[in-house]
């Protein structure tokens, strides 16, 4: 499973970054969004390279688990730290707001739904209540906070929104995951 997962991520991850080679050369440069694509993906692909690399050569599967998560948080990560000249324009900031909203609620419905495994109506008790209140809360936090007072049409790399509706999603399915193991 772990080669199949590693060969597929480098398969799909370098083809991306065969799109981004042919818009550099469209742009006729490397100083923009795709060729600081390019350098990011280069490295992330190198760590699936090397993780296929240690299964083939029967290294400790510890090891390519930690080279999988590396490669995770590199993908995640890096444009924090690797930055290129970014042409701001070509990212739609109410688009993206709005598609990240949209997982969000999706997932805040999927939070919803499971709580009703948390609902016992022989055992009835205000615990189940109290969660509904916390997830309800959280998703009106949510909709003020993201919704009505963010500035929808402004233009900007966008790394901040993408990143806190990572951890947005992340938490709520924590929740989520909770809930289920007290069900």
């Amino acid at each position: 499973m772990s080669f199949t997962f590693n060969l597929v991520m480098l398969i799909m991850l370098l083809t991306v970054v065969m799109l981004y080679i042919v818009q550099a050369r469209r742009e006729r440069s490397l100083q923009g969004a795709a060729g600081n694509s390019i350098t990011i993906l280069s490295i992330v692909c190198t760590i699936y390279l090397i993780a296929i690399l240690s299964i083939i050569f029967n290294l400790n599967s510890g090891h390519v688990l930690l080279l999988d998560v590396i490669a995770v948080l590199g993908g995640a990560f890096l444009p924090f730290f690797i930055r290129g000249h970014f042409d701001k324009s070509i990212i739609s900031f109410p688009l993206l707001a709005e598609r990240f909203e949209l997982l969000t609620i999706i997932t805040f419905g999927e939070a919803i739904v499971g709580l009703t495994h948390f609902f016992d109506v022989a055992n009835f008790t205000l615990i189940p209540i109290l969660v509904f209140f916390i997830v309800l809360t959280m998703f009106g936090s949510y909709v003020i906070q993201i919704h009505n007072l963010m500035e929808h049409m402004r233009v900007e790399r966008s790394l901040r929104l993408m990143f806190s509706h990572y951890f947005i999603v992340i938490s709520i399915n924590l929740v989520n995951c909770r809930i289920g193991a007290n069900a």
